[in-house]
């Protein structure tokens, strides 16, 4: 199947892409995500995904301890950056911490970048908050307003939440996002009509001593905006969520399974009738994965799994219906590997995935278009962790694209809690 163009699959200024998941098909921030006007949902995306987008970026994670415990206590710095084609990288960078002023008082800090179906992103916050209840050691509940920290006014975000948590590692909160808060008296020409805002929960919680559930909403209202200068109008809802749960089910055997998915509905539509390019998107993805890891010591264990993912694209153009088209995507992937630990330091945790691609390219008005796909493809990670003190771990890892194209690559990880 041919390479995937750039574009913006909210507004498809350009032909229709194929985009790779939101949601974790690289690594999960659990951060809300509201709507970004200005980034690719309104300007493009900038970069493209090809038939392997997907796979690669799934092979760059955090093992699962490391993101368990960030579940558990999302303080400190974790990031990576990997090769995923000869001239572009996947990167994912998060850091978050809380410091203690003057009790109740603490200061909050937090800076994400990643990138979804529309863009690759940044935020840094900023923010101030007050113990209600407990302390920082105890737990406790906790209430805060963040915002984000940009030059330009009419785009930052002003975010309050509440959370409670507590020394077992149980945790909730809630946050409400108030996007572009100041938009409408600061810009000069357009508007929101329906001012976008994100409600966002996330939370994790013990079940018993063997088992944990740590889940996630992020709902964006429908929002409506004018663009003057353009001359059309702009909507756009969305609701994404997922639950990953994580079970030890004997000394030696434990199991991991995890549910995400996402719909987001949008259009453009132009005030002049006679204009061809009114479209309306309709976008659905989910995927399906577990886990299954057998441990023999301390330093040896195996694990064995599959994903299953699939993605819809209804694109759908009222006045050229010859244009209308939809994307679908169907991948299985099954993988297997070790984690072995070969120096009181070192851990190497090497994977094999064979994932299996069934991608459908229907242009609804022109059937002569339909583009049908399908294959396999063989991917090995080598990952080597290293173990720098104080609970960080600095982890190189080597990827190989067996088949097609042969392409390798290699990615860094760092995790620091603090």
């Amino acid at each position: 199947m041919r390479a995937l163009p750039r574009g913006s699959i909210l507004l498809l200024i350009l032909a229709l892409p194929e985009p790779v998941a939101a949601q974790g098909v690289g690594v999960s921030s659990r951060e809300p995500s509201p709507f970004r006007g200005d980034s690719g949902q309104l300007s493009g995306r900038g970069f493209h995904y090809t038939d392997a987008s997907i796979l690669l970026r799934s092979l760059f994670r955090f093992r699962p301890a490391l993101d368990d415990r960030w579940a558990r206590d999302p303080s400190g710095l974790r990031g990576l950056a990997g090769s995923v084609s000869n001239d572009e990288f996947y990167t994912f960078q998060q850091a978050t911490k809380k410091i203690a002023v003057d009790h109740p008082l603490f200061f909050g800090l937090r800076y994400l970048r990643d990138e979804d179906f529309d863009s690759r992103f940044s935020r840094t916050q900023v923010g101030i908050g007050t113990m209600l209840s407990g302390t920082f050691a105890t737990g406790g509940v906790s209430a805060s307003l963040y915002s984000e920290v940009i030059a330009e006014k009419e785009g930052i975000d002003i975010q309050p939440e509440v959370e409670w948590w507590n020394s077992s590692g149980d945790r909730v909160r809630l946050a409400f996002v108030l996007t572009d808060a100041a938009f409408d008296r600061k810009s000069k020409l357009d508007e929101y009509r329906k001012r976008p805002m994100t409600w966002f929960l996330e939370g994790t919680r013990a079940i018993g001593e063997r088992a944990r559930v740590t889940t996630w909403v992020n709902w964006n209202p429908q929002l409506e905006r004018t663009f003057e200068t353009e001359g059309f109008d702009f909507d756009h809802r969305s609701l994404a969520g997922g639950i990953e749960g994580v079970c030890v089910v004997s000394e030696r055997w434990s199991v991991r399974s995890t549910a995400a998915g996402e719909r987001t509905v949008a259009s453009r539509r132009y005030r002049d009738h006679a204009h061809p390019d009114d479209r309306r998107l309709s976008r659905r993805h989910w995927r399906l994965e577990a886990e299954l890891r057998h441990r023999w010591d301390d330093d040896l264990s195996a694990w064995v799994g599959g994903r299953y993912f699939r993605l819809s694209d209804y694109d759908r153009r009222p006045r050229d219906v010859v244009a209308d088209g939809k994307v679908q995507r169907r991948e299985t992937t099954l993988f297997v590997g070790v984690d072995w630990r070969i120096h009181e330091r070192v851990l190497v945790w090497p994977g094999l995935y064979v994932d299996f691609i069934r991608n459908h390219d229907d242009f609804v008005g022109d059937p002569g278009r339909d583009d049908r796909d399908r294959r396999a493809l063989v991917a090995v990670a080598l990952p080597m962790e290293f173990d720098v003190g104080h609970d960080a771990t600095l982890t190189l890892q080597a990827n190989a694209l067996l088949s097609p194209g042969r392409f390798g690559g290699g990615s860094l990880h760092i995790d620091v809690p603090f």
